[in-house]
């Protein structure tokens, strides 16, 4: 009944364009005190966004998803008075007050009830589609594939489900921990950390919490913490692992999952680009009937993550063990490929330095992956001076590559 979607990250205008460039067939991006990221996204940069995604056929959504407090209506009717005008395609809420808002100023409109809602049964669902003509639902984490399953046999509207990212340790990421522990009249702040307002999480200020890393302390040894080990690091015991569901998506598609939702509008553009790129080759294969090459699917492994874990969709045994003691990093984001300036000349954007003397590794969209070793390219300032070293600065900075190159390609190097 519906097309497959691949839903990725807009963190900013630069990571909504290479999400796009990438593979996203939509992208979602928050605005600044509704979404549940922080963000500086301004509503020209959601408009100029939504111009470079209509003209490649692709579509824009915002992210409105806070728990709104009283004092939020107010500026949530102004906001929504003027988004529609960006030709945005659509909105995620949670909150049905502003649902009722946003349906009454704009009926046509393209709605997502966000997974904040809680949606975790068919009867939920279609009381949003009665009442609010809702166009599509992103289901609870919680839930497992049979009930998906069921979902779909009681409902008609779209439904879109988080196929990979982190996840929270909280109901459907509803987190009270971080104003918890931001919240200085609680005297649970430390002055190392603390700032000097708390931080609602579930208003898009949270200070991710459940990735500290905790330690046992006896009542009486106050001074003495004592890890709960697990290695040698300790353990992060409200850290959840990763979701990935790259080898799932064939059977999230029969249960009724049409939208496969990405996570990290925090992330890096190299994140976005490799994780975007992934998902949009399984996919296609999927739809072909084609197996997915592993050497595609391990590329999940090559962006930084806290292990891998499928969650409660498909919870198995083995799958239990949700935790991680830290992050896995197997490569860094260094440049991006920014226009072409003249034969196999092209300029560049650092984000981490690098020396000629490195392999690097280049990747694109519909998985490409270039190796250039040292002497297979060069370095160079603006003014044509050859250099062995770039870094991150105002310098702008040049490669020199007889390998043809695009717009938006990512180097990285192997840690």
């Amino acid at each position: 009944m519906y097309s497959i979607k691949l839903l990725s990250p807009a963190g900013d205008l630069q990571k909504g364009k290479i999400a796009i460039d990438y593979g996203a067939d939509s992208v979602y991006i928050g605005y600044p005190g509704f979404s549940l990221r922080a963000t500086n996204t301004s509503l020209d940069e959601i408009k100029k966004l939504t111009e470079y995604a209509h003209e490649r056929g692709k579509t824009v959504i915002a992210a409105l998803n806070i728990i709104p407090r009283n004092n939020d209506i107010t500026r949530f009717k102004e906001l929504i008075s003027s988004i529609k005008y960006l030709g945005i395609d659509g909105v995620i809420i949670s909150d049905i007050a502003l649902i009722e808002i946003t349906r009454k100023k704009y009926p046509d409109i393209h709605i997502t009830v966000s997974t904040q809602a809680n949606l975790t049964n068919y009867k939920t669902i279609k009381f949003y589609e009665k009442n609010f003509n809702i166009n599509r639902v992103v289901l609870a984490r919680e839930l497992t594939i049979d009930e998906v399953k069921k979902i779909r046999e009681k409902v008609s509207i779209e439904l879109e489900s988080f196929v990979h990212g982190a996840v929270c340790m909280a109901y459907s990421g509803r987190c009270l921990l971080s104003s918890f522990l931001t919240n200085k009249k609680l005297g649970m702040t430390h002055i190392k950390y603390a700032d000097n307002y708390t931080r609602y999480s579930n208003l898009g200020e949270c200070v991710q919490p459940c990735r500290f890393k905790f330690a046992l302390v006896e009542e009486n040894r106050k001074d003495i913490m004592f890890p709960i080990e697990e290695d040698s690091f300790g353990t992060y015991i409200l850290s959840a692992k990763d979701l990935c569901l790259i080898n799932r998506l064939k059977e999230m598609y029969d249960a009724g999952i049409t939208t496969f939702k990405i996570e990290g509008r925090m992330k890096s553009i190299y994140y976005i680009a490799n994780i975007t790129r992934v998902y949009r080759k399984g996919l296609d294969l999927m739809i072909k009937g084609e197996k997915m090459p592993e050497n595609y699917k391990n590329e999940v492994f090559n962006v930084s993550h806290r292990g891998y874990t499928e969650g409660f969709l498909f919870n198995e045994k083995e799958k239990t063990n949700v935790s991680y003691s830290g992050y896995i990093t197997n490569y860094r984001f260094h440049a991006l490929i920014k226009e072409k300036i003249e034969a196999n000349s092209y300029k560049i954007e650092v984000f981490n330095s690098f020396t000629d003397d490195k392999e690097i590794e280049i990747i694109g969209p519909d998985m490409i992956n270039i190796i250039l070793r040292p002497g297979e390219y060069e370095l160079y300032t603006s003014g044509k001076e050859k250099v062995k070293r770039v870094f991150h600065g105002n310098t702008e900075f040049f490669i020199k590559t007889s390998v043809p190159l695009k717009e938006n390609y990512i180097i990285r190097i192997k840690k």
